[in-house]
C-alpha cells in the first residue's frame, strides 16, 4: 500500500497525517485474468524445469533452436 502524503506539516517541519491507501488497479478485469494465466504458466514452467533437473531429463529451452535434421527426423 503506498503512503499518501498530506500537505500538513508540524511546526518542526515533520509531516503529520500520513494515511495508507490501496494501490489502484492498473489493469482491467480481462487483463487481470491474462496476467494471472501468464503467472501460472511461468510457475508451471519453473516446476517442470525443477522436476526435469531432479530426474535428469533433458528439456529444450523456450528459445532453443532445433536443427533442420531433427525436424526432418520427426
Amino acid at each position: 500500500m503506498p503512503i499518501v502524503k498530506q500537505d500538513r506539516l508540524s511546526k518542526d517541519g515533520f509531516q503529520v497525517g500520513v494515511k495508507l491507501e490501496p494501490n489502484p488497479s492498473p489493469v482491467s478485469g480481462e487483463e487481470k485474468s491474462k496476467l494471472i494465466v501468464t503467472e501460472l504458466m511461468i510457475l508451471a514452467n519453473e516446476a517442470m524445469g525443477i522436476y526435469a533437473e531432479n530426474n535428469n531429463i533433458t528439456v529444450p529451452y523456450r528459445t532453443q533452436k532445433v536443427s533442420d535434421e531433427y525436424c526432418v527426423a520427426l
